[in-house]
């Protein structure tokens, strides 16, 4: 795949405007951890997930639900609430 300038600064800026929307009041924390369950990092929500592994987040949503390894290395769950 051949990226150009342009594409590469219009990725960058879709990206910048999205970390700079407002936060959901509803969302729910999400737990990153690797195949052997160990915690790597907790994020605020599953847009800030999306963003740090740069994957949809309806994909991970669906590994979330199934219990499925996400790219063969971690696995994806919400904080439970007490």
């Amino acid at each position: 795949m051949v990226f150009t300038v342009n594409s590469i600064l219009n990725r960058k800026l879709l990206s910048e405007i999205a970390k700079a929307r407002p936060k959901s009041h509803n969302a729910r924390s999400v737990i990153l951890t690797d195949s052997n369950h160990n915690f790597i990092q907790e994020f605020k929500s599953m847009t800030a997930l999306s963003l740090y592994l740069k994957a949809d987040k309806a994909n991970l949503a669906k590994h979330r639900i199934l219990g499925k390894l996400f790219r063969n290395s971690y696995y994806i769950r919400y904080i439970s609430k007490e």
